[in-house]
């Protein structure tokens, strides 16, 4: 029997660790993860819009995107859509809607093997895929709905079917250019840094190996991006170009924020936060910020700052890593000879390169989702290193680093679960959060737990919902009092009703300031119900405050004043108006 079970776990020792990892992979991405999820003013917005075409059918899906940051350009309409596939598939609500992310999150681990497995060996590329599983930054952005969330999986799809379509004796490739064309239209919709860079990294592959195709999959391919773009260009006709003006003003604008930081200071602070970031995914920690060191008052950075030197000695090592992962991967590609791995490593440095460069003019404004473009660029750089210490006989400095590497990894998921465990209960203290910029850890679960409550008093006295809540989260719960439904509106600053049950809703360091500003001259406090890191603080409006004795709630909403984004259509209108642009209707 022993031998036997030896035998077997000999033979099949790769099968069972890969599963082993896929499986610790798939149970960090899903554990808990409705109770968990992450409900905040961008999820709230799209499950009301997916709430929408749900409930009345999909002719109210919009023609674009989201805006992007900064902006009022707004991308394509891609996420959406596969919202709305989610919330048919999984159920019209946060979680239902979030599906999508948790199954393409899913899918990235074996599509990650199988892309470092064109140059790295079985073992390198196991422990690649380890550290990607646990890695804190990618468990983190698969447990809600995002548009950039979905990057990982189709920046890896992009650049895997490139290399099949590049490499010479591959025998698919326009099935392979079919698929790039596919993985192309959706990630140029999720984030406008890949708008802009994937189809020149695109046309860098086929110019650079001059790679020819039968025409019929050119069709094929252009047909696919047509089609997915197809709403964006329907809305420009109708609109007369809107959105396309947003997106020459967006280049000029973001190329010229921080006009007085020279160009040679912004690519420093690039480079330092691209290290910085690396570091982040690889380990889920960030302990190599030294962006705040002020060097130019050394005298009195101490006193000034107090732990600005605590991150200075993990700053340096993770500059030197990428100093030193790119070198080596430079000196590795000018010896390789086999075409297809010189190719996986020419694209690596090559978009490693052409990122950073695009980040050079948005270094004062580059945050974590950025480096989801960069979903595999700092395993590439480790791979290397790894490979390096393998390939000199130093197989004890690879294992060394990628078991301080794992432990990191698991470390950090660990001590950000408990946080979200906790979240709900207790007033807990985290740490600064890197990767999300949450300043409290608040959860759905928590969220759920103070609309019960609100909605239990309200229906014990029959009286309308009052209430108001940091801007992070008050479409939050708004969408979920809509959703039951429940009568309710904010807390006004003109109109103060004698029926009604006011709450206000805040995380407990704010709860004292705030009560005693501007709540206190209106309202008596009658109790406040902690709820972990939030507080429900329940109000009685003051006699001399009261301005009316009920709400007419059957009064129509004022009309919201229309956003400086470009018009986006929805497809009723389309099927209803025509394809005729409203001006040459007009003349």
């Amino acid at each position: 029997m022993i031998r036997k079970l030896s035998s077997f776990l000999k033979n099949n020792w790769f099968v069972l660790l890969i599963s082993v990892i896929f499986l610790v992979g798939i149970f960090l991405r899903s554990f808990h993860f409705s109770d968990w999820m992450h409900f905040e003013l961008d999820q709230e917005r799209d499950a009301h819009l997916i709430s929408k075409a749900i409930e009345n059918g999909p002719a109210e899906l919009p023609l674009l995107g989201p805006r992007a940051s900064g902006s009022f350009l707004r991308l394509g309409p891609v996420f959406y859509y596969l919202e709305y596939l989610s919330a048919l598939a999984f159920g019209n609500t946060p979680q239902g809607i979030a599906g999508v992310v948790l199954l393409f999150s899913i899918a990235s681990l074996p599509l990650f093997f199988y892309f470092f497995r064109i140059y790295f060996d079985r073992r390198i590329s196991l422990m690649l895929l380890s550290l990607y599983a646990v890695s804190l930054y990618f468990v983190m952005y698969s447990r809600f709905a995002w548009n950039p969330n979905l990057l990982p999986f189709f920046i890896l799809l992009f650049f895997y079917s490139l290399l099949r379509i590049i490499k010479t004796d591959e025998k698919n490739k326009g099935k392979w250019l079919l698929i790039c064309s596919f993985s192309l239209a959706i990630t140029t919709q999720l984030h406008f840094v890949a708008f802009i860079s994937l189809p020149v990294i695109f046309a860098f592959g086929i110019i650079f190996k001059r790679t020819r195709i039968n025409w019929r999959y050119w069709l094929g391919f252009i047909f696919i991006l047509l089609l997915f773009y197809s709403p964006m260009i329907i809305n420009e006709y109708k609109t007369g170009g809107e959105n396309a003006q947003e997106f020459f003003k967006a280049i000029t604008e973001k190329s010229g924020d921080g006009e007085n930081v020279s160009i040679v200071k912004k690519a420093v602070i690039d480079y330092i936060k691209t290290s910085r970031y690396y570091s982040v995914l690889l380990t889920g920690r960030d302990d190599s910020d030294f962006l705040r060191i002020n060097f130019e008052d050394i005298k009195n950075q101490n006193t000034n700052c107090k732990y600005c030197w605590r991150d200075f000695p993990l700053g340096i090592m993770s500059s030197l890593f990428f100093l030193v992962g790119i070198w080596l991967s430079v000196w590795i590609w000018r010896k390789e000879s086999d075409e297809q791995k010189k190719d996986f490593i020419l694209l690596n440095l090559v978009w490693i390169f052409f990122v950073f460069l695009l980040f050079v003019p948005l270094a004062l404004e580059i945050s974590p989702r950025f480096f989801l473009l960069s979903a595999f660029s700092p395993f590439f750089l480790l791979g290397v290193v790894l490979n390096y210490f393998f390939r000199t006989k130093k197989a004890i400095v690879s294992w060394i680093i990628f078991l301080i590497l794992i432990s990191l990894g698991i470390q950090s998921v660990k001590m950000r679960f408990n946080e979200l465990s906790r979240a709900p209960f207790e007033n807990i203290w985290s740490q600064k959060d890197v990767i999300l910029k949450e300043k409290k850890r608040v959860t759905l679960e928590q969220e759920e737990m103070i609309i019960a409550y609100m909605e239990k008093i309200s229906r014990e006295n029959g009286e309308p919902i009052f209430f108001e809540a940091d801007p992070e989260y008050s479409n939050a719960f708004e969408y979920f009092l809509e959703k039951n439904p429940a009568l309710f509106d904010d807390i006004s600053s003109k109109n103060i009703y004698r029926q009604g049950n006011y709450f206000s809703i805040q995380s407990i360091n704010s709860l004292e300031e705030v009560y005693l500003g501007k709540l206190s001259k209106k309202f008596t406090l009658l109790d406040a119900t902690q709820f972990g890191t939030l507080t429900v603080v329940r109000m009685q409006p003051k006699e001399e405050a009261i301005t009316e004795d009920a709400k007419d709630f059957n009064e129509p909403p004022k009309k919201k004043s229309r956003s400086k984004a470009p018009k986006r259509y929805v497809w009723r209108e389309i099927f209803d108006q025509g394809f005729i642009n409203e001006d040459d209707e007009d003349e």
